[in-house]
């Protein structure tokens, strides 16, 4: 089971296309930074854990509503959320 986010609800679906998400880490000082690529989209910067979690939520809110509308193909910029 996978829970998507839905405004106010949370609602668990199963879902047989998994999404593949690449995260490149890089630490710093203070906190980490890197790069993020999602199913394929172009690779987008993140600086911090809170932009990195950020990011991981919108890319799972995307793919639940590309379920829900039956399309799963195509890359997904995080950025563009």
């Amino acid at each position: 089971m996978r829970a998507c986010a839905v405004p106010g609800t949370l609602v668990a679906m199963s879902t047989s296309e998994p999404l593949q998400v690449v995260v490149d880490l890089e630490q710093t000082d203070e906190t980490v930074k890197g790069h993020i690529t999602v199913a394929g989209a172009a690779s987008t910067e993140f600086f911090g854990w809170l932009e990195l979690i950020d990011r991981l939520d919108r890319a799972v809110e995307r793919h639940c509503g590309q379920i829900q509308a039956g399309s799963t193909t195509g890359g997904s910029d995080v950025n563009q959320l």
